[in-house]
């Protein structure tokens, strides 16, 4: 009876994704967005220490840092990020950079989003402190930006975290 029902609502076998789009992400969106990110942290970090009054200090060209002085910059700086970027990174796993160039960062595994506390503890800390190590820092962190070039595009940043950079896609409304 019921299924000769000419009003009945259509029946489908329809499996919804969760997952977003895994097109990698070229070499150049990832630059481009890596340099808008440096840019704004940049700018806004400058402008902070401008407003707090210890811009002479930073243009006097002192030749040498304490550990602790380098630390507090090192903190300050990703605090900043995360201010900036936590966000989006939490809701979309973009930065503002990512967003500009319309790229994205997802889990290796499944695409999906990955949670905000693992990109910054396994992504962005380490990295963000390799500039901070003596000859052994700015090595890693060369290779870092070289892994680019290998064929699936990830840095060592990437491997890491377990993460890609995909090209974004409108996330469904779930």
């Amino acid at each position: 009876m019921v299924d000769d029902n000419p009003y009945a609502p259509p029946e489908a076998n329809i499996e919804v994704s969760q997952s977003v789009d895994n097109e990698l992400a070229g070499r150049w969106l990832r630059l481009g967005g890596s340099i808008i990110d440096t840019v704004i942290l940049v700018v806004v970090f400058f402008g902070a220490i401008y407003l707090f009054g210890a811009m002479d200090g930073f243009l006097a060209g002192q030749e040498t840092t304490t550990v602790a002085e380098d630390t507090l910059l090192l903190l300050s700086s990703l605090v900043l990020f995360v201010a900036l970027n936590g966000y989006l990174l939490a809701t979309k796993g973009q930065t503002i950079g990512k967003v500009a160039v319309g790229t994205r960062i997802v889990s290796i595994h499944d695409g999906s989003l990955v949670p905000l506390w693992k990109l910054m503890l396994l992504r962005y800390l380490p990295y963000f402190g390799l500039g901070y190590l003596p000859i052994g820092g700015q090595i890693l962190s060369l290779v870092n930006a070289l892994m680019i070039f290998k064929a699936d595009r990830r840095c060592l940043h990437d491997h890491t975290a377990g993460t890609k950079v995909v090209v974004a896609r409108p996330m469904s409304a779930t």
